[in-house]
């Protein structure tokens, strides 16, 4: 049987990935919650929160800095900075 992952391997799109899925912990759907608050980031401005670069940039970006959220509209921002937030008690779900 071919196998399709790897002990070690990264799944995920950087920038979109959380925090703790970049730092291996455990995952819960808080997760999810911070991928869809970039979606909705990147659908708002047509950029993706964290920038765009090398990976690891964007990796570095996204657990030391906070997300670029210029341009979301207001009636959004809100929700958006709370799905986005680095901390998983912040997020709402």
């Amino acid at each position: 049987m071919a196998r399709l992952t790897s002990e070690g391997q990264v799944i995920g799109s950087p920038g979109y990935m959380s925090p703790e899925q970049i730092r291996g912990e455990d995952l819960d759907p808080a997760g999810d919650v911070f991928a869809f608050g970039a979606v909705l980031a990147f659908a708002a401005t047509g950029r993706p929160p964290y920038g765009t670069g090398p990976v690891h940039t964007v990796i570095h970006r996204t657990l030391h800095e906070p997300p670029d959220l210029d341009g979301v509209p207001p009636s959004l921002a809100a929700m958006v900075a709370a799905c986005q937030s680095a901390g998983l008690g912040r997020r709402p779900y």
